[in-house]
């Protein structure tokens, strides 16, 4: 048998493990979380890994706008050289 992936959901409190085994079959299991101290270690291992949001993102609006004046400088440098 070979683990695919291990889906942790602490908000759930559970762990989903996909599988596939020797025949080519696949499926997936399911454990709670409930107290397990080295799942809780993981949860806030990961956590503590993953980067804090960009709270300075710009409008949506305000990249658009950038995106079109590239793509217009992208085509007049494609004329400058003839494509």
């Amino acid at each position: 048998m070979q683990l695919d992936q291990i889906l942790v959901r602490p908000s759930d409190s559970i762990v989903i493990i996909q599988y596939t085994d020797s025949a080519g079959r696949s499926g997936t299991t399911t454990s709670d979380l409930g107290g397990n101290a080295t799942a809780s270690k993981l949860v806030e291992d990961s956590k503590a890994q993953v980067p804090a949001e960009d709270t300075n993102r710009p409008e949506k609006a305000a990249i658009e706008q950038e995106i079109s004046q590239l793509e217009a400088q992208i085509a007049k440098l494609r004329k400058s050289i003839g494509q």
